[in-house]
């Protein structure tokens, strides 16, 4: 009837039940006032309109710490008991807490006493970045040490896989997880280090190495030097010296104007996040002196002559090392569009997720030209293989495993000194002044 309101329906009685047992704890909650325990509280909770009871014991760890655990079984509360007099009595009381704390709780202490002292700044960002993006959100930061099993962690890595983060991206993750289990388990708060014991995932075979012709890198030089002869001039001397020198970029941009030498050319420190450190990339390893061309000191020279530099470091901004974004940039604005120019690089639009569009490059980096340099050397058989591998910086199995291919189609082949390959590119290149050493961009 109109006006009249409409009566709720009644509600069905909720049908009461026990609480759920905590898996892996003992058997279903006891429901019947037990009898008292000597050292163990009976604790009363009430749920769903059931009464159940639960044992707790306390205790003083091997810290004087105040201590408790609790069961939903007397005789769990029993056992522990008499492993606390057990322990006690052997003076082992300081197992119990080993890996009882979560790494959320461990961070911090990783941090200020390993991470902070240790690490450089650009691991620390990598670690900061994973921790928040990939391990803070889910439930394994939130798990104590020791429930964090072989199989706790298979399932980490397939929600990470499902989740389509990319296998070198996950094997990052594993290593920091296996670097602060290493560290927990030195400082007593963890058992063993459960990391270490998984299989990671297998990265992809990478393809073999291609190395940039040397008539490659001097057309990279003259795109450089026609976009703009100034600023290309500088571009086009850290192109000589990345492929005629074997360095890394971020050491090729630590260079100080006394590291060139007559025939060498010092290799002591390197550029990080801005910040210039005397060391190697390779931790532990000495200074080294790789050879130095003759047309690579020719264009340092033409260069410091050009821009007026007489100390400090040979490419800075406003005196300042390179930033990590300065880097980018450079990549982006002059070493792509050179690679573009020449064709061993491509940029391709693609269409971003908030349905814009973006451009994509694919194709050579600056890192390429060390292989340029290892090339060179191979070609020439001048020197060993040990002797090549000290001039690059790393290790001879590594050298064999990244170069065989290379090493292989030399056999049977005549050797080509490399200062006259690299005449002879610039000659094609450049025309008869490069030829003779006389740098590009400079009258003879």
């Amino acid at each position: 009837m109109s006006g009249t309101a409409t009566p709720p329906k009644p509600r069905k009685a909720r049908q009461a039940r026990a609480p759920q047992r905590r898996p892996g704890i003992g058997t279903a909650p006891v429901t019947k006032r037990p009898k008292p325990i000597p050292g163990v509280e009976i604790r009363e909770y009430r749920g769903r309109g059931v009464t159940y009871y639960r044992f707790r014991v306390r205790y003083l760890n091997a810290a004087g710490v105040r201590r408790q655990e609790t069961f939903d079984q007397p005789g769990d509360a029993i056992d522990f008991k008499a492993k606390l007099r057990l322990m006690t009595r052997s003076d082992a009381l300081d197992e119990l807490d080993i890996g009882k704390e979560t790494l959320v709780e461990f961070m911090p202490e990783f941090w200020r006493l390993y991470a902070k002292r240790t690490l450089a700044e650009v691991t620390r960002r990598k670690y900061r970045g994973n921790w928040n993006k990939h391990i803070l959100p889910r439930p394994i930061a939130h798990m104590p040490m020791r429930k964090i099993t072989p199989l706790v962690l298979t399932e980490y890595i397939a929600e990470l896989e499902d989740d389509g983060v990319s296998i070198g991206v996950i094997r990052v993750v594993l290593g920091m997880l296996q670097s602060m289990f290493r560290r927990a388990v030195e400082w007593g708060k963890a058992s063993g280090n459960v990391v270490k014991e998984i299989q990671k995932p297998r990265v992809p075979r990478k393809r073999a190495v291609i190395p940039i012709t040397t008539e490659t890198v001097e057309r990279i030089r003259r795109a450089m030097l026609m976009a703009d002869p100034e600023r290309g001039l500088r571009d086009a001397t850290i192109v000589s010296i990345l492929g005629y020198t074997g360095m890394r970029p971020e050491e090729v941009l630590a260079l100080e104007c006394d590291h060139p030498k007559e025939k060498t050319i010092l290799v002591e420190q390197k550029v990080s996040l801005g910040v210039v450190y005397q060391c190697q990339k390779v931790a532990g390893r000495p200074p080294r002196s790789p050879r130095l061309f003759t047309h690579a000191r020719a264009d340092i020279a033409a260069y410091r002559l050009a821009f007026g530099i007489g100390e400090g470091l040979l490419f800075s901004l406003d005196g300042e090392p390179w930033s990590q974004t300065a880097y980018n940039n450079w990549r982006k604005r002059y070493w792509q569009p050179a690679c573009v120019a020449v064709g061993i690089g491509r940029i391709e639009s693609y269409r971003r997720k908030d349905g814009g569009f973006g451009k994509r490059y694919t194709g050579a980096i600056p890192y390429d030209l060390r292989h340029s340099f290892a090339s060179l050397l191979i070609h020439e058989g001048e020197l060993s293989i040990v002797e090549i591998a000290n001039q690059l910086g790393h290790s001879t199995e590594t050298l064999l495993r990244v170069y065989a291919h290379v090493i292989a189609e030399m056999e049977g082949k005549p050797r080509v000194p490399a200062e006259k390959a690299i005449a002879l590119a610039r000659k094609k290149v450049h025309g008869a002044g490069a030829a003779r050493g006389v740098p590009s961009g400079v009258a003879a």
